[in-house]
Order: structure tokens, then C-alpha cells, then sequence
């Protein structure tokens, strides 16, 4: 997947070289952040399941040492968003200020986001019951196999 990145990115004239590090060392890369560790990205696989462990680390106040905003992004109108949707309860209303939650990120380019999916699908016809999760926890207890 890096090498895929990496190509693709020199594709539009921007050179990316990778330094790899165990997973230990980029845990404690993203908490220090980008002024500490001197460099220009991270590349770490961080849990998008809930917007509290994703999205939110975006937001200013939750710059290292206090959270896990790498990059040091700084948006009032992102902060400002994002505090909207925190506090809608009403689902239609919640995707609604999420979606622009995203497009402050998307128009800022807070970050490049990479989805590797390796979660399962069943693709295969004769399977029966299968129900795509929408989290990572996948029940495979539901499908049946007809021949």
C-alpha cells in the first residue's frame, strides 16, 4: 500500500521516502507530533470506527502533548463544525453536520486518509445470510453455504 501511495504521489510531482519504524516507535512518533519528530507526515494507521477516535484528534486544542492532532491542523470554522455535530443528537441532522465536518477537512487537505480494507466480503453467490458489518466486527455465525 505505501509503495501504491508513494507511486501515485510522484505521479502529481510530490516525492515521498519512507522511513519505517516499529509500531512502538510511531506511537511514540504521533504523540510527540510533527514539531518534535521533524518530519513532514505519518504514516499510522489510526481507527476511523467513531469520529472520537479519528476525526476529532483534527481539532486544534488536541495538539500534542494533548492529543493526537500530528500535524498541528489549526481551522477555527473546522473546530466550529466539528463542535456543531458533536452536540446534534438528531440522527439526520448529526450526518448532516458531519458531512460538512468533512468538507472543511476534504477542502483543507487536513490529511491524506487511505482506507487498505481488508475487512470480509462475501461476494460469492451461493453464500446466503451474509450481512456487511459496519464497523470492523464482522459475525460470521449468520452465513450459510448452498451448493
Amino acid at each position: 500500500m505505501n509503495e501504491l501511495i508513494q507511486e501515485n504521489l510522484r505521479a502529481v510531482g510530490i516525492n515521498v521516502t519512507y522511513d519505517v519504524r516499529d509500531f512502538t516507535a510511531m506511537i511514540t512518533m504521533l504523540r510527540q507530533g510533527a514539531k518534535e519528530v521533524k518530519a513532514d507526515g505519518i504514516n499510522v494507521a489510526m481507527t476511523m470506527q467513531d469520529p472520537a477516535s479519528g476525526i476529532v484528534s483534527y481539532t486544534s486544542s488536541l495538539a500534542p502533548p494533548a492529543g493526537g492532532n500530528w500535524g498541528f491542523y489549526n481551522n477555527p470554522e473546522f473546530d466550529k463544525v466539528l463542535a456543531a455535530a458533536r452536540a446534534e443528537f438528531d440522527p439526520e441532522k448529526q450526518d448532516e453536520a458531519m458531512a460538512r465536518v468533512n468538507e472543511v477537512l476534504t477542502d483543507d487537505a487536513a490529511a491524506l486518509l487511505v482506507v487498505h480494507d481488508s475487512s470480509p466480503r462475501a461476494l460469492s453467490p451461493k453464500l446466503k445470510g451474509f450481512v456487511q458489518a459496519k464497523n470492523w466486527y464482522q459475525d460470521f455465525t449468520t452465513i450459510e453455504k448452498s451448493e
